[in-house]
């Protein structure tokens, strides 16, 4: 049987340096951001989110893309 994949949504997951503790690990936190396009290229979306994270303050960690997505059968 043929599956099918539907995309269903896609959002980004960034992780921001707030601080960097007595040891010198990085406390982080994280910002999402819903309803990314699914069908906007990764190397555009990664250059959109480093002009907006490129409006505050706190150093970029990491970003990540979240896509969910339903097999039908």
């Amino acid at each position: 049987m043929p599956v099918s994949v539907v995309s269903e949504t896609s959002r980004l997951r960034v992780r921001l340096v707030e601080a960097i503790d007595d040891n010198g690990n990085e406390k982080l936190s994280t910002r999402t951001f819903g309803n990314v396009k699914p069908d906007v290229d990764n190397e555009t979306l990664y250059n959109v989110m480093l002009d907006i994270l490129g409006l505050q303050e706190k150093p970029v960690n990491s970003i990540f893309r979240v896509k969910e997505e339903e097999l039908r059968g």
